[in-house]
């Protein structure tokens, strides 16, 4: 009788301090992890500069390798395209896939200037143009009417 009376009195459990101190580490780590995916939609946004800010650095460099005006067209809010040739109608191929490079953003992403159907082009020597000849100021490419990229005159240099 002895026996069977211990193995009742051993039954395995949690304690009720056990089960409270896993709940509040299980809040520490909630707490912690929730800025971080919280601010998952600043992080595309800012991909897509950092993604749109080496486009017009790829299109400058190839209008300077290739000797023939090369840029960047706004083809809608969401997309843009790399072309070469001095025409918008001729994609560029992208390196990285080998297909034209159209480019479209992710959703909730979107070019507030300049509209669809702009473009800011670059010469042999890398000197920046818009639709009307040589830029007399910066180029504005705004994203989601919060970031920035600008293109300088004359020397192309693109900057946040």
């Amino acid at each position: 009788m002895l026996i069977q009376k211990k193995s009742i009195l051993n039954k395995s459990g949690f304690t009720l301090i056990e089960i409270i101190f896993v709940i509040i580490l299980l809040a520490i780590v909630a707490a912690l992890a929730y800025p971080r995916f919280s601010s998952v939609s600043s992080i595309r946004l800012n991909t897509a500069l950092d993604k749109l800010k080496s486009d017009v650095y790829y299109a400058q460099e190839l209008a300077v390798t290739t000797h023939a005006n090369c840029g960047i067209f706004i083809i809608s809010p969401n997309s843009y395209r790399i072309y070469k040739g001095g025409s918008t109608a001729t994609p560029a191929l992208d390196p990285a896939t080998f297909s034209d490079y159209d480019i479209t953003l992710d959703p909730g992403i979107t070019i507030a200037t300049p509209a669809a159907g702009a473009k800011v082009e670059f010469d042999n020597f890398g000197v920046p143009y818009d639709g009307n000849g040589a830029l007399a100021a910066e180029a504005l490419i705004i994203l989601n009417g919060t970031k920035t990229i600008r293109i300088t005159p004359q020397t192309g240099w693109v900057h946040l």
